[in-house]
């Protein structure tokens, strides 16, 4: 929560969107002034006054009902990229990335920065998930993978495959409790199955650790679409916001690149193209034929396609993006 208020704050104050709010505190908003953070977080986590009670509820429901347009989308102005010696990019006033949660080793940010195979990566793991996956999911990539995705990133299979192992990773992560820096290990990938079987005396081997987390996450995905109408458009959606915010090298996502990104994991994880859900054999393959069975019912089981579906429409719109064409900082070569 920090992270991502404190950054919003200061950076409303510096675009005058506070003038005269004081947000609850008998003060003016200054991150750096102590008495003015204990206050503030003081009257969040005890719900008092206007603005406590709603941060209370969380940046994304807070800036929605002050108005995302002004809080939200506004053009920040003193976001320096020391990739570029110093240039001035564009960033919104809220770092919001999907799902309501904020920016996280996305390539974005005041200072962030990291290479476009792991910016696209990672906001692949957030799109999929239903809060920031970066607490267990960073991505991991062998440096020659890396390489080879700098010439195409968003086609190359082995990003693709990275991912998948990233995810099932995460999800044996939150299952056996190892840690987010020791795991994966992508040399010692004997590491989960050994500490497993030290820990609890049952022998299980790699293969099966991975079959298991193919489970679960096919499991979540299931509710998500049962419970929550999950669909690819909705994935899409939340999160092309953070991909049109420049990078720190100034560079936005590509529409069609980026939808044909999804395609290819969708491809991988055994997913119908137009809506994201699983394939019958995908569910029956990690032994959910129950599920299938109750996804069928439901009408929430896809059939294949007489042909490969490619119609992705038009991007979103994006006040920010708004906001910055009209701005005095230049859109990247890229931009539309």
């Amino acid at each position: 929560m920090p992270g991502c208020i404190l950054p919003w704050i200061s950076a409303c104050r510096q675009e005058h969107l506070l003038d005269g709010n004081d947000l609850g505190t008998g003060m003016e908003p200054d991150v750096e002034n102590v008495e003015f953070i204990k206050t503030f977080f003081h009257n969040m986590v005890y719900r008092k006054g206007y603005y406590g009670d709603l941060f209370a509820e969380g940046m994304s429901r807070a800036i929605a009902k002050l108005g995302k347009d002004k809080y939200g989308e506004s053009v920040y102005h003193n976001r320096i990229s020391q990739r570029l010696g110093g240039k001035k990019v564009a960033l919104p006033v809220s770092e919001e990335a999907a799902w309501g949660h904020c920016m996280h080793w996305q390539g974005r940010g005041f200072e962030a920065s990291c290479d476009k195979p792991t910016w696209l990566a990672m906001n692949m793991q957030n799109m999929l998930n239903t809060r920031d996956a970066q607490t267990v999911e960073h991505f991991h990539c062998k440096i020659e993978y890396h390489q080879a995705a700098l010439k195409d990133p968003y086609h190359c299979p082995h990003v693709i495959d990275a991912l998948i192992h990233t995810q099932n990773s995460a999800e044996i992560k939150d299952s056996l409790m190892s840690c987010e820096w020791q795991s994966p290990d992508l040399w010692w990938p004997e590491m989960e199955s050994l500490m497993y079987q030290a820990a609890t005396g049952y022998p299980i081997t790699p293969e099966e650790l991975d079959e298991a987390a193919y489970r679960s996450k096919l499991l979540f995905r299931a509710i998500l679409i049962r419970n929550y109408g999950r669909t690819r458009k909705m994935e899409v959606e939340q999160i092309w916001h953070v991909m049109q915010i420049p990078d720190s090298l100034n560079e936005v996502g590509d529409w069609k690149q980026w939808n044909e990104m999804v395609s290819l994991m969708y491809e991988a994880r055994g997913w119908d193209l137009e809506t994201g859900w699983p394939y019958r054999e995908t569910y029956e393959k990690y032994g959910l034929k129950d599920v299938a069975d109750e996804m069928e019912k439901l009408g929430l089981l896809p059939r294949h396609p007489d042909k490969r579906w490619e119609d992705y429409g038009e991007e979103p719109y994006s006040k920010f993006v708004e906001n910055w064409k009209k701005d005095t900082i230049v859109l990247p070569p890229n931009a539309k």
